[in-house]
Formats: structure tokens, sequence, C-alpha cells
């Protein structure tokens, strides 16, 4: 099996966020001159322009074989057969293409490598991307998983891709800003839909446990611990070095620790960024 190279898609990163940054600032007089086309909003505008560079200049796009309604996708089918359709590696690579499941990500790791303020948020079946500025001057949801990019409000989210109760956005975490703590635990749910496609279930619930250990309160990762155990104990078995009795969950200080290191990641790409703009 190949792996992604972790280096060079973080390379990759750092390119595709430089570019971006460059094409934003060249053409930043369009929106000072036409303000409407940023919906009379510089972060909406600059978002946009986001999307559209990755979109057109680097040819990011949205896998047309993951392509389904909503009435057709079930929680049992193949959408995480290739991690390269739901992992950063499938963009960064040579084919450019990903789902809802990693489109959204790429938006706000190349977005805070420039130093806006993004979150990742979920609602059922869903990633999108939400601007959120810490002085709470401005905040609004950004979808770019289709072809450019529309802002919904939260209530469109409720409705699509499945309809979402009040009960269940105030049991789990839809709908929320997530944390770097919650963006683990996410990332680490989708290895696990990954690893149980392959019928590794053993690593696939420790994937799990790993992401329920993060986020306790979440009803969701109890459930897809669950369903490891739905094709019987031979497949369980396989791997079973790997099974979560051998390994114990993360400890609160290792998960501290994960999010502190998401956090420096984060302050020090937009140092860098800020730097480079002072020096224009």
């Amino acid at each position: 099996m190949d792996y992604p190279d972790v280096n060079q898609c973080l390379t990759v990163l750092d390119l595709w966020a430089k570019h971006v940054a460059s094409e934003t600032q060249r053409n930043l007089h369009r929106f000072y001159e036409n303000p409407g086309e940023g919906d009379n909003s510089e972060a909406k505008w600059r978002m946009l322009m986001l999307a559209t560079v990755l979109q057109q200049d680097l040819q990011v796009r949205y896998n047309p074989a993951r392509i389904e309604t909503p009435e057709a996708s079930s929680p049992n089918d193949d959408f995480f057969a290739d991690s390269s359709d739901v992992f950063l590696h499938g963009l960064l690579g040579p084919r450019h293409m990903g789902t809802c499941s990693s489109m959204p990500v790429l938006y706000v790791a190349v977005g805070r490598r420039i130093g806006y303020p993004l979150k990742l948020v979920a609602t059922k079946g869903h990633l999108f991307v939400r601007w959120q500025d810490s002085r709470g001057k401005e905040q609004f949801n950004f979808e770019g998983s289709g072809r450019g990019g529309e802002f919904y409000p939260d209530e469109y989210y409720r409705r699509w891709p499945f309809p979402t109760c009040d009960q269940e956005i105030q049991a789990g975490h839809y709908l929320k800003s997530m944390t770097p703590q919650e963006e683990l635990a996410v990332f680490l749910t989708i290895r696990g839909a990954v690893l149980k496609s392959a019928g590794r279930l053993a690593e696939a619930r420790l994937a799990f446990e790993r992401a329920h250990a993060i986020v306790p309160e979440s009803p969701e990762y109890s459930y897809y611990m669950a369903t490891t155990f739905t094709h019987g104990t031979v497949g369980f078995t396989h791997g079973a070095s790997l099974a979560s009795e051998d390994r114990p969950p993360y400890t609160h200080a290792e998960i501290d620790a994960l999010a502190a290191q998401v956090d420096a990641i984060n302050r020090f790409n937009r140092q860098q960024m800020e730097a480079r703009n002072q020096r224009k």
C-alpha cells in the first residue's frame, strides 16, 4: 500500500496558500470597485476568491464518481472505500479530487495559512466552513464543495443533506464551530470509516474509540464503535494486534498536547503570512 507523503502534502498546502494570497491581493481592487461582488463583505469576497483560485487555477474539484443525492446515500455504502476521496492527499495529489469530507478541510487549511478565522462545522453527513471573527465582527457559513461557493444560514444545514432535529443538535456537535480537539475526533472517525470499509474492523474500532475519548459527549462515536461488531467476530479479529485492548486511549494530556500543536501551527502560519504581507 502506498501512503501519502505528509511533508509533500504540507509543502503543496504552503505553495497553494501563497498562490491564493497573491491572487487575492492582486484582485482585491475588484471588491473595492464593486463591493456587490462579495455581498458588500470583504470577508465573503475573500472566501469566494479562495474557492475560485483553488478550483480554477489549481483544478480542485469534487470527485464525480462520489456525487449522489442524499436519498441514495447510506452509511454502509462505498463512499469511504478510497481514502484519497475523503482525506487531503487526494486533493493535493495528481487528481486534485475530493469530497465534502476533504474539500472543506482544504479550504480551512489554506485559509488559516493566510490568516482567515476559519472553523470546520458538521451537520448530519456533511462538513462545511464557517468564517468566525474572534472579535465578533462577522460570522457566516461557506459552502465550497460544489462549483464556486455559496453562503447558507444554519437553517439550511438543519435540512440538508439530511434533516436534523433540535435534540440531535443539542446532543452532539452539529452546526457548532469545532475546537481543534473536535476536528481531530472527526478525522479519526473518517479514518475509522475508511478502515471499516476495507474490512479492518479492529483498527476501525480503535479509531472510533479514540474519537469517543476526545469527545465523549457525542453519541455518534459510540454508534460508530458498535458498527464494528456487526460483521461478527471473524471480521473483528482481522488485525487483532491493533485491537483496542492492546493500545490505551489517548489521555487528556495527549489530547491537549495535540490540540496545542494544531493551535501553534495555525498561529505560526498566520504570523508568517502577516510578515510577508508587511514586506510587500
